[in-house]
């Protein structure tokens, strides 16, 4: 697990995508997922793998709570963004909404190196199982936090506040 210094040049098109669908995930602010930040420090990891959990995170690129014009201006700029800074496959592009709970996976179907960008103004944790088998929890910085990881890995999400996060498949 290593943080990337965020550069300005790295997340021009992430701040269009965030500005352009305002008027829908305003909305998101007001809808409480109702999970805590004790639920998240309590979880354990499962005995078997998970590669993704279900999770209520509205998707920029997909999810019809967005217009279907600002999907698709969403998912040009994010590819472009993504090959721009090195990527093979865009994997997220998502909202997290207040006091929300991404439950321990491992991103097993999709193996490689993964870098997530995310901004929030609250909150935030990022959990990871390191190579020692002791869990790690990293708070996000109040604004944007680049992570860079191998999949799979043990990881989980909480944040109390609204959290943007775009991900992608590194070439490597």
């Amino acid at each position: 697990m290593k943080k990337i210094i965020v550069g300005q040049d790295d997340i021009i098109e992430l701040k269009d995508v965030i500005n352009f669908t305002k008027q829908t995930w305003e909305r998101f602010l007001s809808q409480d997922n109702g999970n805590t930040k004790q639920e998240f420090l309590d979880a354990k990891i499962p005995d078997v793998d998970v590669p993704h959990p279900e999770t209520p995170t509205p998707n920029f690129c997909y999810d019809k709570d967005f217009i279907i014009e600002d999907r698709i201006e969403a998912r040009i700029l994010l590819r472009q963004w993504c090959r721009k800074n090195g990527g093979k496959q865009l994997t997220n592009s998502i909202v997290y909404k207040p006091n929300t709970l991404m439950k321990w996976h491992t991103n097993s179907d999709n193996k490689g190196v993964r870098r997530y960008y995310t901004y929030t103004n609250g909150s935030a944790w990022f959990a990871y199982q390191d190579e020692n088998g002791k869990i790690v929890y990293d708070q996000d910085n109040k604004g944007w936090t680049i992570r860079e990881f191998e999949t799979p890995v043990w990881h989980s999400i909480f944040t109390e506040n609204i959290r943007f996060s775009f991900g992608m498949l590194m070439n490597v």
